[in-house]
């Protein structure tokens, strides 16, 4: 009845690190495979400018302790502002309430009055995200700046999938990421918003966590490692890679990539992404046929795809639904994972 918690404490390095692991199937000729970036342990001494825009939920299923946990987070983000970074606060139920009309720049008076402005919030009122994110995401972006969008919310919402379809047509260059408040939150609602917005998500489940849990939230925003990832492969071709636009790799977290070979044994895996103001390149060749079938991997790519394919059902109408539903089924059954339309039943 408690968590099981695994530290792995990692070798002193001062650049990130790659790793390919493949996972070939005998019977049908391809290949799962497992990229991982492992950030450095020692964080950067150089931090690229931010511009923090933080969204407030004070509906009044956040009334007592959940609006006290958002407010102290919130304070803690501000205290650690440089006055080279910007800000923008944004407070929400069944309206949205902005602290300044534009982004402002994170001057020692500017972070004063929106620490005013935050112990100022009481919570009440219906809850309606979607106007206050769309209002957010559209805020002209500033060049020079990594942009982040903190979401601090007991997840009390309704309309999760018209949030995501808005998170995909507007959220653009951003990153977002998610903080749920309180012993309940919607998880589902939290986890899938961080995942689109190529974000993390911190559960604050009470007051003596919130120093500790947005310390690290803040470590993790403030030394992104490596920004703009993209990978390609030589010789090969690849199919079903998860997820399928890859997030940056920030510091204590490693960057975890799923995806498929389907034609080709030997070729090169390409990596290229900004390492602050610089580029960084990474390659490696690998050939398939060397390695052996490993059905953890081959599994947690399966599993990607469920996810996936369940995304998809989701956005699609009744008559779409029935094929989506279909195919995850046949994938289901053939690598034996329990979904939504499939269970494992034990017969004695």
């Amino acid at each position: 009845n408690k968590d099981f918690i695994l530290e792995i404490q990692q070798a002193e390095s001062t650049q990130p690190k790659t790793a390919l692991f493949l996972s070939p199937e005998s019977n049908s000729g391809q290949t799962e495979f497992l990229l991982t970036a492992f950030p450095p342990t020692v964080q950067p001494t150089k931090r690229v400018p931010v511009e923090m825009l933080y969204l407030i939920d004070i509906s009044g299923s956040m009334e007592g302790t959940s609006i006290e946990q958002a407010r102290g987070a919130l304070l803690q983000a501000l205290d650690r502002l440089n006055p080279g970074d910007r800000l923008a606060i944004e407070a929400f139920n069944n309206s949205f309430y902005e602290f300044a009309s534009e982004t402002l720049s994170a001057t020692p008076d500017n972070v004063a009055a929106a620490r005013q402005y935050v112990q100022g919030l009481q919570a009440g009122g219906g809850t309606e995200m979607l106007p206050a994110l769309l209002h957010l995401m559209q805020k002209p972006e500033i060049p020079g700046y990594v942009r982040n969008i903190v979401l601090l919310t007991d997840g009390d919402l309704g309309n999760e999938e018209e949030i995501f379809a808005a998170l995909r047509r507007n959220l653009g260059g951003a990153r977002l990421f998610t903080v749920a408040i309180g012993s309940a939150p919607n998880f589902f609602l939290a986890t899938k918003m961080a995942q689109f917005g190529r974000g993390t998500f911190t559960h604050i489940a009470n007051n003596s966590e919130i120093t500790e849990q947005m310390g690290r939230l803040l470590e993790t925003i403030e030394s992104p490692v490596l920004t703009d990832v993209k990978l390609s492969f030589e010789g090969v071709q690849v199919s079903d890679v998860y997820p399928q636009q890859t997030p940056d790799l920030f510091l204590r977290q490693p960057l975890v990539v799923y995806g498929r070979i389907t034609q080709g044994t030997k070729g090169i895996v390409h990596l290229t992404a900004r390492a602050g103001d610089q580029p960084y390149a990474a390659s490696f060749a690998f050939d398939t046929s060397k390695s052996t079938f490993h059905p953890g991997i081959t599994t947690l790519w399966a599993r990607q795809r469920v996810e996936d394919l369940m995304d998809k059902w989701r956005l699609a109408d009744e008559d779409a639904r029935a094929g989506i539903r279909a195919e995850l089924i046949a994938h289901a059954i053939q690598y034996h994972l329990v979904t939504r339309f499939t269970s494992l039943v034990a017969v004695e």
